[in-house]
């Protein structure tokens, strides 16, 4: 498998251990798209779902059990906090003053200490400071800051056996998000992005496959764009209009070798379609409510890409495809290496350590999560 550090045996073996330690009961529900795609919707006893895995075959049970424990290990978090100012923490990394949450505080005039947990860059031997309430959905934001409470994410916390396998996927899911982001304002909002768009043509016969049974399945055209913004770390993002759905099915996904970031961003548009219920409908109508009144965020919601702007593109190899795909620690210094030359600083927090499971944060200051309003939150861009 694919940035994994053990195989796939041993990591059923440890997940079904973890939820034992964590008393947790799920019950799994099985969605099979051909040979080369299964989706695992995880439920607990009273049938809410909880997490969803994809893969093929038994990675995809895999996959559900750990996005299990890392989705129990976000909501138990208990890390320490340290009060500190805003001054302070934005003193911690020039990118900081970017952060929109933080400008908003700043706008405010917020002058008390605010609970932050601490984050380490072990590079350049620093640390830096995030309010608590951005990052821990049950820490309470201050009096006068609970507006910023839609700014709450658990971008970057990633589950894994061993710290290189936890970080490797912390680190591809808040540059997965932060170049979905980028694709929404640079397109509708800077109005400046030709979208380079993968010809299917391109790719290795076992992609092919995998889209055409995909499309088959959900009985819609599937659209794939390059959406790279940190070179080395290939990011491509794909969706499908649906007739039976309020807004597109979507699925991105990040890592330095582009075959695998396009397969799971395939697998995850099937996710999408096949875990969809009630709820999620329902979310999805009163998102489209909330965004009624503002064109721009509804052209992004409805993803109105126009066809013209489309550049054909072919996959492209990379330097990852030189590297093993398990070669865990050259994976992670290469990650660390493209990074420092798009000129961003990662910070780290271990939330949880014991038998070589691994759950971990992953701040990135400069990054952006606005690609969160497609799940109904009003975010503002980061050019306020």
């Amino acid at each position: 498998m694919y940035e994994r550090h053990i195989d796939q045996n041993k990591s059923l073996v440890l997940g079904k251990e973890m939820l034992k330690k964590l008393n947790l009961t799920i019950n799994m529900e099985n969605f099979k798209c051909g040979k080369f795609c299964t989706v695992i919707k995880v439920t607990d006893n009273e049938k809410i779902p909880f997490a969803a895995g994809k893969g093929v075959s038994q990675q995809a049970i895999i996959s559900a059990i750990f996005e299990t424990i890392e989705h129990s290990l976000f909501e138990n978090m208990n890390m320490t906090t340290t009060p500190i100012s805003l001054n302070s923490i934005l003193e911690g990394d020039i990118k900081l003053k970017y952060d929109v949450p933080l400008k908003l505080i700043k706008k405010k005039k917020y002058e008390n200490k605010i609970d932050c947990y601490e984050f380490k860059n072990e590079q350049e031997n620093k640390v830096i400071y995030y309010p608590a309430f951005l990052i821990n959905p049950n820490h309470k934001p201050p009096r006068g800051l609970r507006f910023l409470r839609k700014y709450c994410s658990n971008n970057g916390l990633a589950c894994g056996v061993g710290f290189e396998e936890a970080i490797i996927h912390a680190i591809n899911e808040v540059v997965e998000r932060h170049s979905v982001s980028q694709l929404y304002k640079n397109y509708f909002i800077r109005k400046e992005l030709k979208l380079k768009n993968i010809s299917m043509l391109s790719l290795p016969v076992n992609l092919v496959k995998l889209w055409k049974n995909i499309e088959e399945s959900i009985g819609s055209e599937i659209t794939v764009f390059d959406i790279t913004t940190v070179d080395g770390i290939n990011t491509y993002y794909a969706f499908a209009k649906h007739s039976k759905f309020p807004l597109p099915l979507r699925g991105s996904g990040s890592s330095i070798f582009a075959e695998y970031a396009i397969e799971r961003a395939l697998m995850e548009i099937f996710q999408c379609y096949s875990i969809m219920d009630e709820a999620d409908f329902s979310m999805d109508l009163l998102t489209l409510q909330k965004f009624n009144n503002n064109q721009i965020y509804m052209n992004i919601l409805f993803h109105n890409f126009c066809e013209k702007d489309y550049k054909k593109t072919n996959l492209i190899k990379t330097i990852g495809d030189s590297v093993s795909v398990n070669n865990l620690n050259v994976i992670y210094d290469k990650m660390t290496m493209y990074l420092k030359k798009a000129d961003f600083n990662f910070y780290f927090n271990i939330v949880y350590n014991k038998n070589n499971l691994y759950a971990i944060k992953v701040f990135i200051p400069g990054t952006d999560n606005f690609q969160a309003i497609m799940n109904g939150c009003y975010l503002i861009p980061s050019e306020i």
